[in-house]
């Protein structure tokens, strides 16, 4: 008797990369980094290791999530994936704000325990105070290029700005505030956005503060933390509503993301990471012997980039293998 092996190989990108859009944000009720799809579908907790997290960020080329969390007192990073927690900075007082400068490998962090905005390496090394004395600093936003870093004060109801060594202190917008809680930049088209949160208000000017406009008011704001933009739209989460929203930049169509099972939302970040996956998916593979021939029935779920299949055979006692046949 002669005995057989038969194979399928695949023709073309043995793997493919394609962009997934995802939503990041802290639970700090639950104590919790989430994941979900941009549109708020397939909710999913990836970490259970924070203990009261608040500002999170994203590093999608290094495909890491870090935050700041008030319970561990500590600088955080995990994977995308949930593995590898690590404490980058510990023993801070009660940090909430976090923003990541890759081009010149730092983390930026607000504590508003110590009244200070403070900076370190991305490994958590070399810790500095930049700007002292920021009366409850509750969110951070970098304009690397330019060498800015925007900051709300809470306390003093208002958004300010330095340079990224913490010198030459602005005061940007400073009337109309009641508690300022997000800052977030638009630098393609120069502006400024940041959230009132009692009031329930989102406004935005430009980055020298003026030409302030309200976007949104309660009740479709409900008392919005961080704000995040990305692709023409802001995201934020609302503390009394427990829920994740979404408009245009220009507050118009407000949608609800995620409107239950969150215990105490704090910040969320929509961010787009790279996804690989094998071009082919197989159903079934048969062989089915017919006299001294064999048919081979294969099915497929799904192919991208696929330009074939090409069937190979072994016979026993060789070592080489033989193409039959090429199926385009």
């Amino acid at each position: 008797m002669r005995f057989v092996c038969t194979v399928l190989f695949v023709h073309g990108c043995w793997s493919s990369t394609y962009a997934q859009s995802y939503l990041y944000l802290t639970d700090r009720g639950a104590g919790q980094i989430i994941r979900a799809n941009i549109d708020g579908s397939n909710i999913v907790t990836i970490s259970n290791a924070p203990a009261s997290p608040r500002g999170i960020t994203v590093d999608e080329s290094n495909r890491h999530i870090y935050w700041v969390d008030s319970g561990l007192d500590c600088v955080c990073r995990i994977d995308l994936d949930g593995g590898n927690f690590t404490t980058l900075v510990a023993g801070l007082d009660l940090p909430v704000g976090i923003a990541l400068d890759l081009t010149n490998n730092h983390i930026y962090w607000s504590d508003i325990g110590t009244d200070r905005i403070e900076r370190a390496d991305l490994n958590g090394a070399n810790v500095t105070t930049i700007v002292a004395n920021v009366l409850n600093a509750r969110d951070i936003a970098l304009d690397v290029n330019s060498g800015k870093m925007y900051w709300s004060d809470f306390d003093a109801a208002k958004v300010r700005r330095a340079n990224l060594d913490g010198s030459s202190v602005e005061d940007l917008v400073t009337t109309g505030l009641t508690s300022i809680w997000g800052v977030a930049l638009d630098l393609q088209n120069s502006m400024l956005y940041w959230s009132d949160h009692v009031p329930g208000e989102l406004h935005r000017g430009s980055l020298d503060g003026s030409g302030a406009t309200t976007l949104l008011a309660s009740p479709a704001v409900e008392q919005p933390r961080s704000i995040h933009l990305s692709n023409g739209k802001m995201y934020w989460a609302s503390s009394s509503g427990k829920r994740v929203r979404r408009a245009d930049v220009d507050g118009s169509n407000v949608e609800t993301l995620i409107a239950s099972g969150l215990s105490d939302p704090h910040s969320v970040v929509a961010s787009s990471v790279f996804e690989s996956s094998l071009p082919v998916e197989l159903g079934e593979f048969r062989a089915i012997p017919s006299g001294s021939a064999v048919h081979l029935m294969w099915t497929t779920l799904s192919e991208t980039n696929n330009a074939g299949f090409e069937v190979q055979h072994l016979e026993a006692g060789q070592d080489d293998w033989r193409t039959l046949s090429f199926i385009s």
